[in-house]
């Protein structure tokens, strides 16, 4: 019994480490082989003793609820995945870190995007948001062949998924936008949409549709450098200025980690711990720790990686406010 008593306190004291992690930063590459390391001893230890996995089941469950109030118990972690999930984050107690009050733009925006890293990046920002999603048929629209250029679609799509929010903005009366407050900071939305898509060897690469085509795209990457493509695009309703940006990101991968059978381990990892490695364009999932563990270096953001450049962001909504005045005047 002692054995298994000080195998269930190092559950305890894993789990909560790793759930502390992973609020509080995303990034967690220092501690990347750690984890790995000590991974391999808990699997062993959970199978051996199942009254272990019993109660580390139940500390987990409750470490989310405590930890992630935000976020669904669904897998979406630390991907640009889309979420069904329809929570609202609150203006900043301090108006100096809202970059909508600052700049005099109306808040919330309202976020045309269900991916939890956008909302996470947005809430880091200090960005008041409300979720506004119409779909579109994505699949219909913009050339994917070889060597197509990716900041065209990307922002081809962004553009799309805005002009079906604007349509609904305009023509209907949405039920599902957000009240205002008395002191909203002028009248009107500032809508946000966004897209992006990996690229790799001159290819286009989104979604997988299968464990095999994420294994071999993450392949290709050993090889061949990828590249993230995103694009943001802002609206003001009701006078419908418009502006618009894409910011690209690179990511060297160690070869020697990554290729033989690494790119195989790596996914299959990623998949039994339940993470939305489907729901990832181009199966990368950058924030992961496990995924870090083979990355070199990253000529960007990361950021802009996970879905949203913060810096592209804020000179957007910089143009649009001065935009906005300029039209006032």
């Amino acid at each position: 019994m002692n054995v298994v008593a000080v195998r269930v306190n190092w559950c305890v004291v894993f789990l909560f480490l790793s759930q502390f992690d992973n609020i509080l930063s995303f990034r967690a590459t220092q501690y990347s082989c750690a984890r790995q390391q000590l991974e391999t001893p808990f699997r062993v230890a959970l199978k051996s003793y199942p009254v272990i996995g019993k109660y580390c089941s139940s500390i987990k469950s409750n470490t989310n609820r405590v930890l992630h109030p935000f976020c669904s118990n669904s897998t979406n972690k630390m991907a640009a995945t889309d979420g069904n999930d329809n929570e609202n984050v609150a203006a900043p107690s301090s108006s100096s870190s809202n970059p909508l009050a600052s700049l005099g733009l109306p808040e919330p925006m309202l976020l045309g995007s269900a991916s939890f890293t956008r909302k996470l990046i947005l809430g880091e920002m200090g960005v008041p948001f409300s979720k506004f999603v119409r779909s579109i048929n994505e699949k219909a629209l913009g050339d994917r062949s070889q060597n197509a250029p990716p900041r065209e679609l990307v922002l081809l799509l962004a553009n799309a998924k805005m002009d079906r929010l604007v349509q609904e903005l305009t023509e209907n009366t949405p039920d599902d936008l957000p009240e205002k407050d008395g002191d909203g900071n002028g009248k009107g939305w500032v809508v946000l949409t966004g897209d992006q898509v990996v690229t790799c060897g001159g290819k286009i690469l989104e979604k997988p549709e299968s464990v095999e085509e994420a294994k071999e795209m993450v392949k290709g990457y050993a090889a061949s450098p990828p590249s993230t493509v995103g694009s943001v695009v802002l609206y003001h309703h009701p006078s419908g200025i418009r502006v618009d940006g894409v910011d690209t990101a690179t990511i060297r991968f160690n070869p020697e980690t990554l290729g033989g059978e690494g790119y195989s381990v790596l996914i299959d990892s990623l998949i039994e711990q339940g993470e939305p490695v489907m729901s990832c364009a181009g199966g990368l999932m950058i924030e992961h720790p496990l995924t870090q563990h083979h990355v070199d270096r990253i000529d960007g953001t990361e950021d802009s990686v996970m879905g949203l450049s913060k810096d592209l962001v804020s000179r957007l909504l910089q143009e649009l406010a001065e935009k906005l005045q300029n039209n006032e005047q």
